[in-house]
């Protein structure tokens, strides 16, 4: 949708990871791996921000991203 429309930018909370209890660790995994996906063929996108709310998502973000970027 965010090609379709024309945005340069998109931003994402971690979907369901708060009250409905699904595994921070695994939202991100499955996070990255769409969007790394997604800007290698995203002709307007250029930029995806992944909101963190609060230290512990940010360093499970943080974590995440190292591993997968090596």
């Amino acid at each position: 949708l965010a090609e379709l429309h024309g945005l340069a930018r998109v931003a994402f909370p971690s979907i369901s990871t708060g009250v409905y209890g699904f595994p921070m660790d695994r939202a991100v995994r499955i996070a990255l791996k769409e969007v790394m996906s997604f800007l290698k063929t995203a002709k307007k996108v250029k930029k995806v921000t992944l909101v963190c709310f609060g230290a512990d998502a940010y360093e499970c973000h943080r974590e995440a991203q190292d591993e997968m970027v090596r």
